[in-house]
């Protein structure tokens, strides 16, 4: 799995899967599922395009 950094506060998440927003109002909306990677069981999502805008690739 992948992993970025935080822009904002430098931490560490993983991301688990990309997947589409089935919401009525949000039908379709691509979105990232990831977790912050000190606490596995917090699945957090984001929308796409606001995930790249805030997280970078970890370089390897």
């Amino acid at each position: 799995m992948k992993t970025c950094i935080n822009k904002k506060n430098g931490k560490r998440y993983v991301v688990v899967a990309e997947g589409i927003d089935c919401t009525n109002a949000r039908d379709g909306t691509p979105v990232i599922v990831y977790y912050p990677e000190d606490n596995p069981s917090l699945i957090c999502v984001r929308e796409r395009d606001e995930f790249l805008a805030k997280f970078d690739p970890e370089s390897a």
